[in-house]
């Protein structure tokens, strides 16, 4: 019998439910999974590698068990379908684990849904089909009763959903003329602002030793000609030639 316990990150409730099978034997002492029980658990989103929470090795060496070997795994596939049971704390984790392995289908549960008394799972189950039956036979009622405007909306929004869609295309038509009519221009610009990039300092982080060299060799040029020009009278606030202020 191999289980698998899941949860989230596998760092607190199924790695705390994979300990506690483990003490336990299926008949009782020796406390510990009889011939033939494999435990396993693992995590829907997952750091592979990470410790279980610092609170739930707390927890579970105060009941006299140690989770701090214990290190969280990532779900998959294999894992599932290689399992003869598989236990998830919650409902939603279910429906994920049944939708990564839709062949699992009977063999996957929650904890508190596999544990519970059966004639109180059977009531609870039946309250939940009879809520569901009685949801869908209030909108079938509603559909019925307003059945003609809600067609005419269906209609009226398919109207306007193939109206937006001729629009979208004549804009994307008109994008690709506006494109090629100032092509000229846009090389023109392309190639000012690449000349103007000449008038930038290259930042040598995480480049060689020559490459800082480089840098230095052309800041002291730059500075040597910002002391002529502070020296000559020049206006530190003054905007650079060509440019707007």
């Amino acid at each position: 019998m191999k289980v698998l316990f899941v949860c989230t990150g596998n760092t607190c409730r199924s790695a705390m439910a994979e300990a506690m099978l483990r003490g336990l034997a299926p008949g009782g002492p020796p406390h510990r999974p009889g011939p033939g029980w494999e435990v396993a658990s693992a995590g829907l989103s997952a750091l592979p590698g990470a410790p279980a929470s610092p609170h739930a090795v707390q927890a579970l060496s105060e009941a006299g068990l140690d989770l701090s070997r214990h290190r969280a795994r990532q779900i998959t596939r294999e894992m599932v379908e290689s399992s003869d049971l598989i236990l998830t704390m919650t409902r939603q984790q279910k429906r994920a684990v049944l939708e990564l392995a839709p062949r699992a289908a009977g063999r996957v549960f929650t904890l508190k849904e596999f544990v519970a008394e059966p004639d109180r799972l059977k009531g609870l189950m039946s309250e939940a089909q009879e809520a569901r039956d009685r949801l869908e036979q209030a909108r079938a009622r509603f559909r019925s009763q307003h059945r003609s405007e809600l067609e005419a909306l269906e209609r009226r929004r398919w109207e306007l959903e193939t109206e937006l869609r001729r629009l979208r295309e004549e804009a994307e038509a008109w994008e690709e003329r506006e494109a090629a009519a100032v092509a000229p221009e846009l090389k023109a610009l392309s190639e000012a602002e690449a000349r103007l990039e000449g008038l930038d300092v290259p930042d040598p982080y995480g480049r060689s030793v020559e490459d800082y060299r480089a840098c230095a060799r052309e800041l002291a040029e730059c500075v040597r000609r910002l002391a002529d020009r502070l020296s000559s009278g020049g206006s530190p606030s003054a905007s650079a030639p060509g440019e707007r202020p």
